[in-house]
């Protein structure tokens, strides 16, 4: 079973894409929010004489704003991996389903997941280069043994 390509479309699933593109929203609004602060407290420091006795002041906000800023962009980008990593889980859980009901229909015992030796590679990196040829556990296939097709039908999936 190629599962790369089960996963791939219900990944796409509205359900998912809606949630994740609420969560974009919601944590791009807060970096707009920390952005127009840190530009504020700028302008201000710009408009300060420069032995103006605010300037430490003005300075120690910003620093203080900046971190948050920061701190923002590393939460956001927690929370997207977080939120990828359980859809991915479910989008799994709902393709290993698919298959036990092949597999079960087929009376196939084992079904294993690989990516065929023939595909083509996505051009990346030397390192995903690599990641691919290692994720290609088949060297060659008897005809008829892969189920994908079968899967993504009991998926609903459109099969490629």
């Amino acid at each position: 079973m190629e599962t790369g390509k089960a996963l791939e479309q219900l990944m796409q699933a509205d359900h998912l894409v809606k949630v994740r593109d609420e969560l974009d929203e919601e944590l791009d609004e807060s970096l707009e929010e920390a952005r127009e602060l840190l530009e504020e407290i700028a302008n201000r420091g710009r408009a300060l004489e420069p032995d103006d006795p605010e300037e430490p002041e003005v300075r120690q906000q910003w620093e203080n704003a900046y971190r948050k800023y920061e701190q923002l962009q590393t939460e956001g980008i927690q929370i997207r991996g977080e939120l990828a990593s359980e859809q991915m889980q479910e989008a799994y859980n709902e393709a290993l389903e698919a298959v036990n009901v092949v597999a079960d229909r087929l009376n196939i015992d084992i079904v294993l997941r690989f990516i065929p030796p023939d595909g083509e590679f996505e051009r990346n990196t030397p390192d995903a280069t690599l990641m691919q040829i290692r994720l290609r556990t088949a060297l060659r296939l008897p005809e008829g043994i892969d189920i994908t097709d079968e899967v993504l039908s009991e998926l609903g999936l459109e099969v490629q």
